[in-house]
C-alpha cells in the first residue's frame, strides 16, 4: 500500500473535504426539510433591473438556456413534448422580461408630450442610415462594383494530388499570358 500520511495525500484530503461538505448539506436538508417548490428559478424570482440584466446575459450565452430547458424537461413529469416545453419556457421568459420592463416604467411620467416629428425623424433616419452603412459598406468596399478595385488576373494554375509525406503522384501547372483588354 501507500505509506504516505493522510495529510500529505492532497487528492484524498480534497475528496474528504467534499464528502464532509456533502454530509453537512445533507444534515441541513434533513433538519430544515426539503423545499416545497423545487421549480423556483433563482433569476426570475423577483422583478428587478439587476435580475433582468443577469437574465439577459444568461439567455445570451449560446445553448445554456436550451440545455437547462432540456434537463428540466428530462427530470420533470410532464405530458409536453420537448418543443412544447421549450415554448412554455420561452413564454415564461418573455413574461418575466415584460414584467421587469413594466416595473421599470412604473416611476416614469407619461403625461409629458412625446417627441415631435423632426426629433423622431432625425433619430430614426440616423439609425437607419447607420445600419445601412454598417451592413452594406463592407459589402460595397469588397465587391467588384467598387471602382477603386483593380482586377486580379490569374496567370498560373498549379494542381498537385498526393498523400501527405509522399511525393505527389499527379502534378500539373498551366501558364498562360492573358492580355487585359481595356475600353480606352
Amino acid at each position: 500500500g501507500n505509506e504516505k500520511p493522510f495529510l500529505h495525500q492532497k487528492s484524498l484530503v480534497a475528496f474528504y473535504i467534499i464528502l464532509c461538505a456533502y454530509w453537512w448539506l445533507s444534515a441541513l436538508q434533513i433538519k430544515y426539510g426539503f423545499p416545497v417548490n423545487t421549480q423556483q428559478r433563482f433569476l426570475t424570482k423577483y422583478f428587478t433591473q439587476t435580475r433582468y440584466y443577469a437574465f439577459m446575459v444568461y439567455r445570451a450565452i449560446p445553448f445554456l438556456y436550451e440545455m437547462r430547458t432540456l434537463l428540466d424537461w428530462t427530470i420533470h413529469d410532464t405530458t409536453l413534448t420537448f418543443f412544447h416545453w421549450l415554448k412554455l419556457e420561452d413564454i415564461y421568459a418573455n413574461v418575466f422580461e415584460v414584467k421587469c420592463k413594466r416595473d421599470n416604467e412604473r416611476g416614469k411620467d407619461f403625461t409629458k408630450p412625446q417627441p415631435k416629428f423632426p426629433e423622431k425623424f432625425v433619430y430614426g433616419a440616423g439609425a437607419f442610415i447607420g445600419l445601412v452603412l454598417l451592413l452594406w459598406f463592407p459589402l460595397f468596399l469588397l465587391s467588384s462594383a467598387n471602382p477603386i478595385n483593380q482586377p486580379n488576373p490569374i496567370n498560373t494554375v498549379s494542381v498537385s494530388i498526393g498523400v501527405s509525406g509522399w511525393k505527389g503522384f499527379y502534378e500539373v501547372t498551366q501558364n498562360q499570358d492573358i492580355e487585359v483588354v481595356n475600353d480606352d
